[in-house]
């Protein structure tokens, strides 16, 4: 074949292959554009109550169409110890929108050198050493190592879980406990600050179900109320509640 042809044929294919490498570089600078476009850049917190929430920034630069929120979510509840829910909203391009609601401190725990700060689940907030806010000191007849559980760790024990949901009741009443000694499972004593009821000691139990107690102790302060009687201990232990003077 003469040369010239043959440089011909070379060049027509040059175009061609020149041609395809064009639309690729461009078909990939235009994929680029559209995965900077929804990259996720901006993040939005309602709830956050001045506290850094540990695991936003693992969201930066993702894209927002494969993003997963569910994953994301749990991952947030896993670092931090202190939310209790959260909730995860795209907003396209860029955006998303995290709500989050904080547990409530209800009271230390004493463990062996230092307190386990519990919310009403029996959630663990926070290892310390020393107490940081005045919230009430329970005192467990198990008494744990600082080191035995880790931050958003649940103690699962009845007599706390009726202890923190006894406590809960007080704090909607208006009134606040120094401390609670749980003692054993029959015998949970809460010592009260001083109140308008004038009632020191309450005590309860595991053996009797605590929808009943909380009840019965709500009544028993309305009465109090209404009547203007007075005691100063309130026993909730036995089948009939027992006040004492």
């Amino acid at each position: 074949m003469h040369p010239l042809k043959l440089f011909q044929k070379f060049l027509r294919r040059f175009n061609r292959y020149l041609r395809i490498l064009s639309f690729l570089g461009f078909f990939l600078f235009f994929l680029l554009q559209i995965v900077r476009l929804f990259s996720i850049e901006k993040i939005e917190v309602k709830g956050s109550a001045d506290r850094e929430i540990i695991g936003l920034k693992e969201a930066y630069g993702q894209n927002i169409f494969v993003f997963d929120t569910d994953k994301f979510k749990n991952r947030i509840k896993l670092l931090n110890s202190y939310i209790k829910r959260v909730e995860v909203y795209k907003e396209y391009p860029d955006r998303l929108r995290v709500e989050v609601s904080y547990r409530r401190p209800l009271g230390y725990l004493k463990v062996n050198k230092g307190y386990y700060l519990l919310d009403e689940e029996g959630r663990i907030l926070e290892r310390l050493r020393k107490q940081e806010v005045e919230l009430p000191i329970i005192n467990f007849y198990q008494r744990f190592n600082f080191d035995d559980f880790l931050p958003g760790e649940f103690l699962e024990y009845t007599e706390l879980s009726y202890s923190l949901k006894i406590l809960e009741l007080l704090d909607g009443l208006g009134l606040r406990a120094n401390g609670v000694d749980i003692l054993r499972g029959d015998m949970i004593r809460f010592n009260l600050k001083e109140n308008d009821f004038r009632v020191n000691v309450i005590y309860a139990t595991v053996e009797k179900e605590i929808d009943k107690q909380m009840w019965e102790l709500k009544e028993i302060f309305r009465y109090i109320k209404i009547s203007g009687k007075k005691a100063s201990e309130v026993d909730l232990r036995f089948k009939r509640p027992i006040l004492r003077r």
